[in-house]
């Protein structure tokens, strides 16, 4: 599997981390921190998780790890104030943020043309196009078996603060907890929450301080092309919030259900 950011591609197979398509030296296990990151990049992954998968369960102390991502973050031309590429959430772990996008290995798609003796020319073409649905399918004008892909990003603080953080992934999960409950109740095509590479709307948003309130302004955009679809500011009492912090998701999620609807 190959994944591509910012101006580098990370190649699993290979073992190997380009940037601008010149390879870069990285140490295995900083290597493996990379891949776990990035594959489990839609969540933060706790220390524990970290331990257990990277180190395999070894004895391995915090200053380890930390170590090892300030090195990766280095490699990536990320540091512990920018945090572009490898975010600390506080009291959670490390979560991999910068856009990425997973290629498909053409030499897959190319073996397929390569036919072996003892099979078919139909069902080389029933395998070609099971790997065109897989491939294009889920972005067909965001709809495969009435089902449209979303995924929420964890909403951004205009000022980062620790607490702003916290914030922002609890809007998040209450807003994906809301969507999947609205499929009980209205007709097809079901809201599916995806990974940003399979979605085909990516929702997220921005807030800030507004002296007794906040400003939330939260749009939608069509993962094909990238544009703005929907947006919408919202301006909340932070003492309603206080006393009902569902409200404000559920706002958001019906008025993101209606228009994909």
């Amino acid at each position: 599997m190959r994944y591509t950011f910012n101006d580098y591609e990370l190649d699993t197979r290979q073992f190997r981390l380009f940037r601008a398509g010149i390879p870069v030296s990285v140490e295995p296990k900083v290597f493996d921190l990379l891949v776990y990151l990035i594959e489990n990049r839609h969540r933060p992954v706790t220390r524990k998780e970290i331990f257990e998968n990277v180190w395999h369960s070894r004895t391995v102390c915090n200053t380890t790890l930390s170590n090892h991502i300030k090195c990766a973050r280095k490699l990536l031309g990320d540091n512990g104030e920018q945090q572009s590429v490898i975010a600390t959430v506080r009291c959670r772990g490390y979560q991999f943020v910068a856009k990425t996008h997973r290629v498909v290995d053409s030499s897959v798609i190319a073996s397929l043309f390569s036919r072996p003796k003892n099979l078919t020319w139909a069902t080389t073409f029933i395998l070609l196009i099971l790997v065109a649905y897989i491939a294009l399918g889920h972005h067909h004008n965001g709809l495969v078996n009435d089902q449209i892909n979303i995924a929420i990003r964890p909403f951004n603080n205009h000022m980062p603060t620790a607490e702003g953080n916290l914030f922002g992934m609890a809007i998040a999960n209450q807003i994906a907890g809301t969507l999947y409950g609205l499929n009980t109740q209205k007709e097809a095509p079901k809201l599916q929450l995806a990974e940003e590479d399979n979605a085909d709307y990516i929702l997220h948003g921005r807030y800030k301080n507004d002296g007794d309130g906040l400003v939330v302004n939260v749009e939608l955009l069509n993962a094909n092309t990238n544009k703005i679809v929907w947006g919408e500011t919202f301006h909340v009492d932070k003492k309603e919030l206080h006393e009902d912090k569902q409200g404000l998701s559920d706002e958001i999620a019906e008025k993101v259900s209606g228009y994909l609807r």
